[in-house]
């Protein structure tokens, strides 16, 4: 596998990752605003929001390589 190659499917993996952090998200703010009363929720919001963020910065330093 050359390096273009696994820098690809890292990257779709990547992806797939991002999709289903955004997915969890969605819901944990649905979640969230259906229920004020769930501050773990809230943390774990947050945390979930960093990783998007962070995955997002790796996904597009991928894209210029």
């Amino acid at each position: 596998m050359s390096i273009a190659e696994y820098l690809e499917e890292l990257k779709n993996t990547l992806y797939k990752i991002n999709r289903q952090t955004w997915t969890e998200i969605k819901m944990l703010e649905k979640n969230s605003n259906a229920d004020a009363s769930k501050p773990a929720g809230t943390e774990q919001l947050k945390t979930l929001e960093n990783a998007k963020g962070a995955l997002s910065l790796v996904m597009d330093v991928l894209g210029t390589i």
